[in-house]
């Protein structure tokens, strides 16, 4: 790949650079050897600097048993060391479009390997986006990559590339403004002036409506957007009503910028004090050109089709780092959660689901953490990823794992029975949990968890049904009754979230009916469990791990299960992905085919994963 070197001056890295920045340290001690140093060179130094730092601080650690200053300091350090560490467990991003792209010729996905990549507008970039008429021809901007870390840097054209803030790192760093910082919001860009005699914020206006312009921001800090509300009010369509907030952090003297929970994002340029090399980590966003990218784990697409009913109960979830940093270890590392949630009754559950499961379940993992690293700390992470499923070390992890899970999903349950409005609503809910190679699926209610492996579908859940004869005795014997395949002639799942009244015991339910369906049942039912639920939210669970054989995840509701086999879903995946190369197209093309041709009329929501691409 490119060097940096003839693009950017690293002998200016000491004058631009702000003391916040992560390599600010490093910049202040190499002043004169930083001038002649390529960039391989520049990252591989800079690497040994954070080792040696990290020794350091181990050592300190080791010979301190108090919880003294220079400890807490030393526990941020090491929430450092373990993002480095999850960095370190990957060897390729996968780049996703966060902006429409105008043109039908440009791939949907780019995956960019140990080998780095060049972002620009010709064709002998391996990020080609010739639609971008703002992008530089070769190399706009490069992706390096070291040490199992991934750098962006900006080679120095106009519209330079970006980071957005309040997402993935821009989320953790602070964005002071110091002279010459550069950020962008719709079609305007600001730069800062540095600080004023008077102690306000100068920022110049350099594209957009306002363009040439000044505003002047005071230590009561300025909001930003559309509306005419703001401090600094811009006619632009691009913009949300309040889009940003500028604040003064007294502490330091220094005025920063935040996103306010904007729809297209506030993004920091990587010019002036943030110039040079920027660590990607999984979820960051990057504008480069006028293109915006998510950097993410896997490819993936998502699909939710209404189908023919009337209402979308349906609800999905996809987190590619769940970034739980006390297991930020190679072996657990990094976290990713995908979760498909059928609702019925209506939305809410699902909804609830969609938003908290996955949050809950990083708690739960969290609170396990000490227990499951003590079970991995004899055990090389290179041996554990090649382990089988009957390997002892890996069944003590399982069981930690699926002990959190099942808790969690219990937990979350009565939460939102608890919190809901509408807590007869109800939903399944299919999940994966990947931590580092290993696979966690988790299932309530009917929808399921394809893996395929060496072309060959394997079912990572069983449905939930009344027609289950173990599912069928446990209804009964709570005092309950199957009809037609239903729950008390109603519900098609037998476990579930939500439906309230199904939780609270027979009783509750049947009253004055219960003589009635028992002599339609013949069934001598026993009263002594009436007050046991009829359905329950506990999930079953199913671990394994991912290897170079498997090729792809499928999650979807029963809505596509109902017309596809999960052996018609491998053959249908691989054919599609060979022809278009597109998960997203793909995920369509599959909910299409269900509905339109294969007639399936319930909601049909589908969400795949590469895993090893193939094609």
């Amino acid at each position: 790949m490119t060097s940096m070197a003839a693009n950017y001056d690293f002998s200016q890295g000491e004058e631009t650079l702000s003391r916040e920045h992560p390599i600010s340290e490093f910049l202040r001690n190499q002043t004169n050897n930083i001038k002649d140093m390529t960039q391989e060179e520049f990252i591989k130094s800079y690497e040994a600097h954070i080792e040696s730092k990290e020794k350091i601080t181990k050592e300190t650690i080791s010979r301190s048993g108090s919880t003294s200053k220079s400890v807490l300091v030393d526990k941020n350090l090491n929430h450092n060391h373990n993002r480095e560490l999850v960095e370190n467990t990957l060897n390729k991003i996968v780049l996703k479009f966060t902006t429409v792209s105008e043109s039908c010729n440009e791939a949907p996905s780019f995956t960019v390997s140990t080998k780095g990549a060049n972002i620009g507008s010709g064709s002998t970039n391996e990020i080609y986006i010739p639609s971008d008429l703002r992008l530089n021809k070769d190399a706009h901007a490069t992706i390096n990559y070291s040490k199992g870390s991934f750098y962006i840097c900006d080679n120095g054209y106009d519209n330079p590339a970006s980071i957005r803030i309040g997402v993935g790192t821009g989320h953790r760093m602070t964005w002071y403004l110091e002279n010459n910082a550069r950020f962008s919001a719709g079609n305007s860009v600001f730069c800062s002036e540095g600080i004023d005699e008077d102690g306000n914020l100068v920022l110049k206006v350099l594209e957009g409506p306002l363009k040439n312009e000044k505003r002047v921001v005071t230590k009561r800090g300025a909001s930003f957007g559309r509306s005419s509300e703001n401090t600094i009010s811009v006619p632009d369509r691009e913009l949300s009503r309040k889009h940003s907030r500028l604040e003064y952090d007294q502490r330091v003297n220094k005025y920063l910028v935040c996103d306010v929970g904007s729809t297209n994002g506030t993004y920091m340029q990587l010019v002036g004090p943030y110039a040079g090399p920027f660590k990607l980590s999984l979820t960051d966003h990057i504008l480069v050109g006028r293109t915006g990218f998510s950097v993410n784990r896997y490819d993936y697409g998502l699909s939710e089709e209404i189908g023919f009913r009337p209402t979308m109960e349906d609800a999905c979830t996809i987190v590619q780092h769940l970034n739980i940093s006390s297991l930020n270890v190679p072996s657990l590392s990094p976290q990713s959660f995908f979760g498909v949630f059928d609702g019925h009754g209506g939305n809410q559950a699902s909804h609830y689901l969609s938003q908290n499961l996955h949050i809950n379940i990083a708690d739960g993992l969290l609170g396990e953490s000490g227990e499951m690293l003590k079970l991995l700390q004899d055990i090389d992470p290179s041996e554990l990823i090649n382990m089988n499923d009957n390997y002892p070390p890996i069944q003590l992890l399982d069981e930690v794992v699926i002990r959190s899970l099942k808790q969690t999903f219990l937990r979350t349950d009565n939460d939102f029975i608890n919190k809901s409005t509408n807590s007869q609503h109800g939903s399944t809910a299919t999940t994966a949990l990947i931590l580092g190679a290993r696979l966690y699926a988790a299932n309530v209610g009917d929808s399921r968890v394809i893996l395929c492996r060496n072309f060959k579908a394997i079912s990572m859940t069983q449905d939930h049904k009344p027609s289950r004869e173990d599912e069928c005795k446990r209804i009964r014997d709570a005092g309950g009754f199957v009809i037609n395949n239903r729950v008390m002639g109603e519900l098609a799942v037998s476990r579930a979230f939500g439906d309230s009244e199904f939780k609270k015991g027979i009783q509750g339910i049947v009253e004055q009916d219960l003589a009635t369906h028992q002599l339609r049942e013949g069934v001598e039912i026993d009263t002594t469990n009436w007050n046991q639920p009829l359905i329950v939210a506990d999930p079953d669970i199913q671990a394994t791990n991912i290897s170079e054989n498997d090729q792809f995840l499928l999650l979807a509701c029963d809505g596509l299960f109902d017309v596809f086999t999960p052996e018609d879903i491998v053959t249908f995946v691989k054919s599609n992905m060979e022809e278009h190369h597109d998960s997203q197209r793909c995920c369509q093309n599959l909910t299409y085919e269900a509905i339109r041709k294969r007639n399936s009329r319930d909601n049909v929501s589908v969400i795949l994963i590469i895993l090893n691409p193939w094609y």
